[in-house]
């Protein structure tokens, strides 16, 4: 993804929840997000230009933008595109230099046109089967506010990477990585939500030429790495080095037979990591569904009272001697620094690891 110069928004369902106010004369108020009026003048102070165009109009949106300092606001608009267009013309840019947010049907010529269509989580379902990101929050709950934690982290050294480990082999079904998934092989899949999640680079990380291969064959660079490694993790750090990652950077492992991962999930652990200076190391679980309490597969975690991970199991953990305990499941996505991740590979398997044959056991070891 190219550097974001140009952000475009919607107001109502994106800026507000889209419910309507009446003062005590009659007049029209809408109700705004601080958090959002925040985030606009940081997007301003690091040189990215808002534009808004909305189909509405009133002195409540021409005041709201004035205290924000928003230039650009086109209100009555019945053809966003066209006028996103000429925007795009005036200001000199490529598409892929423009973002644009919106929630309905008429925002719908601006999220396929530009080079990072966002949309909030209760957008209109076919703007987000053409969106590039689903914000974790509603339209009016500060949507912007996310959104500019991802702009203003492309504007800086230190966005993310993710890294896509795609070993040929597996115990269960060698050759899965390239099994076809809706007449598309499962990594294109992964790839797919690599890319709507706005990392600064993407790369499969590879033992094999045949997945090497389906990489390129859609755009995504691929690295060929040693077969002997022990771990997904080993694997994504061969290519921090031969990439030349910096020891500050952050790096997610999405997993490659992982078509079904939110593309929210990578962005959400690298913000995790970049709030909080002091983490190394993050993953991600959820609740555990009773049918999946007993399976192998599905492994779990329990975690301290500040969520630091004290174990993860294939085995049900605790013990349940009485009942109510809400168990929670892994979920295989990991997030590191890359001065953490060489730490963590410059040591062998651990007993733990080779005993369960999981490798987030060897940082806790």
């Amino acid at each position: 993804m190219a550097q974001i110069k140009l952000l475009g928004l919607d107001v109502d369902g994106v800026l507000t929840d889209g419910r309507l106010y009446y003062g005590p004369d009659g007049e029209a108020l809408k109700a705004f997000q601080v958090k959002d009026g925040s985030a606009m003048k940081k997007l301003l102070h690091a040189g990215i230009e808002i534009a808004i165009i909305t189909a509405k109009s009133g002195p409540w949106l021409e005041h709201r933008m004035k205290d924000l300092g928003i230039r650009r606001v086109f209100s009555n608009v019945k053809d966003k595109g066209a006028v996103l267009s000429s925007l795009v013309q005036e200001l000199s840019l490529e598409w892929d230099e423009v973002a644009y947010l919106g929630d309905d049907e008429l925002d719908l010529p601006c999220i396929k046109a530009v080079g990072l269509g966002i949309v909030p989580q209760d957008a209109h379902p076919l703007l987000k089967a053409h969106a590039q990101i689903i914000t974790q929050k509603k339209g009016g709950e500060g949507v912007v506010s996310e959104v500019s934690l991802l702009l203003l982290s492309k504007c800086q050294p230190d966005g993310f990477h993710i890294v896509i480990p795609a070993r040929y082999q597996a115990s269960r079904f060698p050759g899965k990585i390239l099994a076809p998934l809706q007449n598309k092989p499962l990594i294109h899949w992964v790839v797919e939500t690599a890319r709507k999640a706005g990392a600064k680079s993407i790369t499969v990380a590879t033992d094999h030429e045949e997945i090497l291969e389906a990489s390129k064959a859609i755009g995504c660079e691929g690295v060929l790495t040693r077969q002997d490694h022990p771990s997904g993790s080993d694997r994504i750090y061969e290519v921090c080095e031969q990439k030349g990652f910096l020891d500050h950077e952050i790096v997610i492992n999405l997993q490659g037979d992982e078509p079904l991962i939110p593309s929210h999930w990578p962005r959400q652990l690298a913000l995790t990591l970049k709030e909080d200076p002091g983490l190394e190391m993050a993953t991600l679980s959820m609740p555990l569904k009773p049918m999946e309490q007993h399976s192998e597969h599905v492994v779990k975690v329990v975690t301290a009272k500040n969520r630091d991970a004290l174990y993860f199991s294939r085995a049900l953990i605790p013990y349940a001697r009485k009942e109510g305990f809400s168990y929670e499941r892994h979920v295989g996505i990991y997030g590191y620094r890359v001065a953490a991740l060489r730490q963590l590979v410059a040591s062998p398997p651990c007993a733990l690891e080779l005993s369960e044959s999981l490798e987030q056991l060897r940082a806790l070891w």
